[in-house]
């Protein structure tokens, strides 16, 4: 329980709700109410898939491509320590998306397509996300752990939904400086957590680590 528990507090810091809401409200100030919802909506239904599938495809595909767990482990690690600094210097997820992708303009897209791209990939599941979730599904391998999983994200998930849902009010009330300390606090969370996984992988590449 104790590991599921730092992994959904690890994935709820990678994903980043409350720093993304700015972005997304960014994004959306063009659309309606009404439409910048439907966008919340379809974004929380595509972050859901894209976990799923990193769940339970995911270390298929690192098998295809030949690539051990430890190795993609010290990758994901030092990925996540980049993101954790980042975010302790509020620079916020640059590793979720480019400047561009975060500022483009809604009116250009359907609701649909940008909900999709750039907002659920790669501005909330990046590499650092999916990189998390495949990590875990080695730990927990049984069909019922990666229900666990599967349901954490759900969770999760409903927390995104509800952090774009009300981006607008949301925005208004934390102000710039509630946003920064948030991210900051998640980024010493995220920074620690990197760290166990960078040693844990260095320990598999390396075994001479472990004596």
């Amino acid at each position: 329980m104790d590991e599921l528990a730092t992994f959904a507090i690890g994935l709820l810091t990678i994903t980043n709700p409350i720093g993304n809401i700015a972005i997304f409200a960014s994004m959306t100030k063009d659309y309606s109410l009404k439409d910048s919802r439907h966008i919340a909506k379809v974004t929380s239904i595509a972050v859901f898939v894209i976990m799923l599938i990193s769940i339970w495809t995911g270390e298929k595909l690192l098998g295809f491509f030949g690539i051990d767990l430890p190795a993609f482990e010290s990758a994901g690690g030092l990925m996540l320590m980049l993101l954790g600094l980042s975010m302790l210097q509020s620079k916020g997820n640059d590793m979720h998306g480019t400047e561009s992708e975060k500022n483009m303009k809604c009116d250009k897209e359907s609701k649909t397509s940008i909900a999709v791209v750039p907002i659920s990939m790669p501005l909330i599941v990046g590499p650092a996300t999916i990189t998390t979730l495949i990590v875990a599904t080695h730990k927990f391998e049984s069909v019922l752990q990666k229900s666990y999983l599967s349901l954490i994200c759900l969770v999760i998930t409903a927390l995104i939904w509800l952090s774009l849902y009300f981006s607008s009010t949301l925005n208004q009330v934390l102000g710039e400086a509630g946003a920064k300390i948030t991210i900051r606090i998640m980024g010493i969370i995220l920074t620690s957590i990197a760290f166990v996984m960078l040693a844990k992988g260095l320990k598999g590449l390396f075994p001479i680590l472990n004596s």
